[in-house]
């Protein structure tokens, strides 16, 4: 994919002042299976902004919590179907790889 004029004058300026802005850039790409970007097939739209501090919450509920409240109303036989090699064997069970 080529950028533009205008799209190279955005992005080149969004570098220079990577300290204090970042690139937004609201596209279409191509995924490998992992997620991870492959490519851009097309930029929709550009724009530099300020960059953020994300605010905390200190209200917000414990990540942990949220997970033990979620894993306490899955019936016990549910939990029996679980791998226990899931983390090894993680490729296996989400794409049919090989077992380690």
């Amino acid at each position: 994919m080529q950028f533009t004029p205008e799209q190279e004058l955005i992005i080149t300026e969004a570098l220079r002042d990577h300290a204090e802005r970042q690139l937004r850039v609201r596209g279409k790409g191509d995924f490998h299976r992992n997620g991870k970007v492959k490519g851009v097939s097309a930029i929709l739209a550009l724009a530099i902004q300020p960059k953020r501090e994300v605010a905390f919450d200190l209200k917000a509920r414990p990540i942990w919590e949220i997970v033990e409240e979620i894993g306490a109303s899955v019936p016990d036989e549910d939990w029996e179907k679980v791998p226990t090699d899931g983390a090894r064997n993680l490729d296996h069970y989400l794409y049919g790889a090989p077992r380690k």
